[in-house]
């Protein structure tokens, strides 16, 4: 489990901003689904939200399909 207290160190930091340009990258696949619940694309985008779009990183197999 993650500790919420105890920061990022730098390897994690570079791992998590990979799998969110990645993961960005798929946004196009779900602003119907993010509009339809009054979220627009410059929002979405400002917030770095993505979809995990049947190409997870490894160990992110369990998150195959979901907003990221």
């Amino acid at each position: 489990m993650y500790d919420s207290i105890r920061p990022y160190n730098i390897a994690e930091r570079r791992r998590i901003q990979k799998a969110s340009a990645l993961y960005e990258t798929h946004l196009e696949n779900i602003l119907d689904l993010l509009s339809a619940r009054g979220i627009s694309e410059e929002t979405a985008r400002y917030h770095h939200l993505g979809y995990i779009d049947n190409d997870p990183i490894p160990g992110h197999e369990d998150y195959n399909q979901c907003i990221t």
